[in-house]
């Protein structure tokens, strides 16, 4: 599966925990908390988005001299004849430039992960305070008698 793909059905499945959270959300808290996870997903990838923009030939840069000094080292695997160069200026650029892309793309969507388990959490929390709350009533409902008057029924 492509990368585009991949992170197009990870917003997809993030705005459907979302939309199912918000439906289950009922106290004060659990919203403080539910907006905490999405303000701090929305600043870091504001953060990482600004940085990309900002450190992007210096990110380029250090990519390509990892390739250069990853081309440079001795391998024995397929040794080139003598002769022929292995280094092609514009193949390496646009290889840093792929690298330093796609890196970026994975953590926007380590992000968004990391999002979507802040959510998942967070449901959790509500699932396990909802268990809580309908322990006590069973047994009430089968301790407290619900008819006035006379009791028909046989024991």
């Amino acid at each position: 599966m492509s990368f585009d793909t991949e992170y197009a059905l990870q917003d997809i499945f993030r705005e459907a925990v979302k939309e199912h959270l918000v439906l289950n959300l009922k106290t004060d808290a659990d919203w403080t908390r539910f907006r905490a996870i999405s303000e701090s997903a929305r600043d870091q990838i504001n953060t990482e988005n600004e940085s990309y923009r900002r450190d992007y030939e210096a990110r380029v840069d250090k990519a390509r001299q990892k390739i250069l000094h990853k081309a440079g080292s001795l391998t024995h695997d397929h040794p080139t004849p003598h002769g022929i160069d292995r280094f092609d200026k514009d193949v390496i650029n646009r290889e840093a430039q792929r690298i330093v892309r796609h890196d970026h793309a994975r953590r926007l969507y380590t992000i968004r992960e990391d999002e979507i388990t802040g959510y998942e959490a967070l449901q959790t929390d509500i699932r396990a305070r909802g268990q809580i709350r309908g322990q006590a009533r069973d047994p009430f409902n089968r301790a407290t008698e619900r008819r006035s008057g006379p009791d028909r029924r046989r024991e």
